[in-house]
């Protein structure tokens, strides 16, 4: 065999062998990116509901313990006000 017969030969199995990893390569990173996606598209749903029920939970219970506390403070308010009155009177 000659040389330039084994330098073509060289070429020809490197070419493919690189052609064929090439396509390897983007068959497996398309699979992943799909993969990827799928993740991604849960998590927005999840990150979505866990919005939604943070909303519930602070429209549910925010509002009344803040008019509870409100009535507290106005209770205390009052008991101080009423106590000072009859500090002075006395």
């Amino acid at each position: 065999m000659e040389i330039q017969l084994i330098r073509d030969l060289v070429i020809i199995v490197a070419g493919t062998v690189v052609t064929v990893a090439a396509i390897i390569v983007v068959v497996v990173v398309i699979s992943v990116n799909r993969k990827v996606k799928d993740v991604l598209q849960s998590t927005r749903a999840v990150a979505r509901r866990i919005e939604a029920l943070a909303v519930i939970v602070g429209d549910e219970l925010g509002r009344p313990m803040m008019q509870a506390a409100g009535v507290i403070q106005s209770v205390a308010f009052g008991i101080r006000e009423i106590g000072k009155i009859f500090r002075k009177g006395d």
